[in-house]
C-alpha cells in the first residue's frame, strides 16, 4: 500500500480534535465514553441539538379536522400534551408501542383499531416496527 496516500487522510478534522481523538483512545479504560463525549463538545455550537428537537416538532400532523397523521416514534408524553389522555409511559414510551401494545401484535399496513374514541390505521410499517399511522378522532357519542 502506498504510504503516500495514507498521510493526511484527516484533512477535514480540526487538528486539535483528531488529537483528542487518538488521545481518547489510547491507554484508556472506556474509549466509547470517550469518543461519545469529543463528539458532544464537537457539536456543541453548531445546531446539532436544535436540528433534533426541529425534526420532532413534526411528530403529530393534522391533516383534516380530527385527523392525524403521527410518527410511531412519538412519546406518550407528547401524545398525551397534544390529545388531552392519560397513557401510562410505563410499559412503553412510544406511540407506535402503545398501538403495538392494544393489537397484541406488531401490526402490518393498512390494519386498523378502535378504541378510546380513536380510529387508528396502521400507514407505514415493516417486520420490526410501526413507523406512521393515521388517527381519526371520533367525536361520535357512544351508542348505549
Amino acid at each position: 500500500m502506498n504510504k503516500e496516500k495514507l498521510k493526511n487522510t484527516n484533512n477535514d478534522i480540526e487538528p486539535s480534535f483528531f488529537s483528542f481523538l487518538k488521545s481518547s483512545f489510547v491507554n484508556t479504560q472506556e474509549p466509547m465514553a470517550n469518543f461519545c463525549q469529543a463528539v458532544n463538545d464537537q457539536n456543541r455550537g453548531t445546531g446539532a441539538y436544535e436540528d433534533w428537537d426541529k425534526d420532532n416538532e413534526d411528530n403529530i400532523i393534522e391533516e383534516k379536522s380530527g385527523k392525524f397523521r403521527i410518527k410511531a416514534a412519538t412519546e406518550i408524553e407528547d401524545f398525551n400534551a397534544f390529545f388531552a389522555t392519560e397513557y401510562a409511559d410505563e410499559d412503553f414510551t412510544t406511540v407506535g408501542g402503545l398501538i403495538t401494545n392494544k393489537f397484541g401484535y406488531l401490526p402490518e399496513k393498512n390494519e386498523k383499531i378502535t378504541f378510546d374514541g380513536f380510529d387508528i390505521t396502521i400507514l407505514r410499517a415493516d417486520s420490526r416496527q410501526i413507523h406512521t399511522l393515521m388517527v381519526y378522532v371520533n367525536l361520535r357519542p357512544d351508542k348505549a
